[in-house]
């Protein structure tokens, strides 16, 4: 791993479903290539369906297989 990733916040509003999953998979496929550590910030989410959580927990299988991390935030 290369000392010049960095760690990051991605931050989620609105609704994240069906209709917008490809967006979401894109902002968090570019956020694992790039840091080492993602915070998912889902405070301003107003609602999810099951592919936000499917993508969550590929994404949190894909981090830990290329030993980086992700949690989840809300205040």
């Amino acid at each position: 791993m290369s000392d010049e990733f960095q760690d990051s916040v991605v931050r989620f509003s609105d609704n994240v479903n069906i209709s917008n999953i490809a967006d979401a998979h894109g902002i968090l496929l570019a956020a694992l290539e790039q840091n080492n550590s993602i915070t998912i910030e889902i405070d301003d989410l107003e609602e999810v369906d099951l592919t936000f959580v499917q993508l969550i927990e590929s994404a949190r299988r894909s981090a830990a297989e290329g030993k980086r991390s992700i949690a989840l935030r809300k205040a």
